[in-house]
């Protein structure tokens, strides 16, 4: 009743440039997303408007196949290991383009478990406090997932050589 979902095809479909979202939410508030928008965006072309309604007809059909959606799951499967190994609580994803994990039980915050990754294991996260202005949970780290299979399974090699608990 409070809630808004917003979304970006830029993201969903990898159009970085679309410029083209959507926001989902109960009537009253979307009443008044509609009045504010109107004073603050141009409308994008409507050949991209067609381009993007496709996409989403084709997604709501082959969502669990897509190849992107699949190599984030491959890429999720192939780093989680090797950050559990590494001490960390791995947040399970339920999609999108991050693995979220916990420094907790290290006994160290996040934005030192980060700096001590990038030194040893030359590997480079971002800690999720960065994301809040109040009240951030200085134990989580966000990982990328949108790389290439290559690049995660470098990534996971290294934290399994140089952040490994049992290494």
């Amino acid at each position: 009743e409070r809630t808004l979902t917003i979304a970006s095809a830029g993201k969903l479909f990898c159009c970085t440039g679309w410029r083209i979202g959507w926001v989902m939410g109960p009537p009253e508030l979307i009443a008044a997303i509609c009045r504010v928008r109107s004073y603050m965006t141009y409308c994008a072309p409507t050949i991209l408007q067609l381009g993007i309604s496709a996409a989403l007809d084709a997604a709501l059909v082959d969502y669990p196949k897509d190849p992107f959606t699949l190599l984030l799951k491959r890429n999720a499967d192939t780093l989680a290991p090797a950050l559990k190994a590494a001490g960390l609580t791995v947040v399970p994803p339920q999609g999108g383009y991050f693995l979220v994990a916990d420094t907790t039980a290290l006994k160290m915050d996040a934005m030192t478990f980060c700096d001590l990754m990038a030194e040893k294991a030359k590997v480079v996260a971002v800690p999720m406090a960065t994301f809040y202005s109040e009240d951030p949970d200085p134990n989580l780290v966000r990982f990328a997932l949108c790389k290439t299979e290559d690049t995660v399974q470098e990534a996971a090699a290294r934290l399994k050589q140089h952040m490994s608990l049992s290494a």
